[in-house]
């Protein structure tokens, strides 16, 4: 289950956002030709709906049971490579 990924991940502190996932044909956002398929943000204003509060990581999780997890590294000080 994602939101138990998403709440860990908050607990120490990284800010989590929900993702589109993938469907059968494609991708949860619906877009026919969608080139990140799971990988990009439900929300539009992710950038300011990254969240460490377990409440409403959860009201967004139960909105969106099947999210995957991103994460905004830049807010925790961590580095993607």
């Amino acid at each position: 289950m994602m939101l138990k990924g998403a709440l860990e991940w908050a607990q120490r502190g990284i800010p989590v956002i929900a993702l589109h996932h993938p469907v059968e044909g494609g991708c949860s956002c619906g877009r026919p030709a969608c080139r990140s398929v799971g990988k990009h943000p439900i929300s539009a204003k992710w950038t300011t709906t990254a969240s460490t509060d377990p409440d409403e990581i959860r009201r967004t999780w139960a909105l969106h049971p099947e999210a995957n997890v991103g994460a905004c590294v830049g807010e925790a000080g961590l580095v993607a490579i």
